[in-house]
């Protein structure tokens, strides 16, 4: 069974606080939030925080997360 078959034209997976940090990431860029790495750790450890409260983080959490942790100074 596709997402097609049933009239869905894609699938979404939903992100919750079990979820890696390649399935953020692959999020983030089908957002059109592309992160170095430094971003991506930081924005993956508040995804976690924010995680922890809530049972899925939305599009809206993930755009707030992504663009919050790019104004994140890199840690010396």
């Amino acid at each position: 069974m596709t997402p097609q078959s049933v009239g869905w034209n894609e699938t979404k997976l939903v992100l919750g606080k079990h979820s890696g940090r390649h399935g953020l990431d692959a999020r983030l860029r089908e957002l059109g939030h592309l992160l170095s790495a430094h971003e991506l750790k930081t924005a993956y450890r508040r995804f976690i925080v924010l995680a922890d409260q809530k049972k899925q983080a939305t599009d809206d959490d993930l755009i707030y997360i992504a663009e919050s942790s790019k104004d994140t100074p890199a840690a010396i």
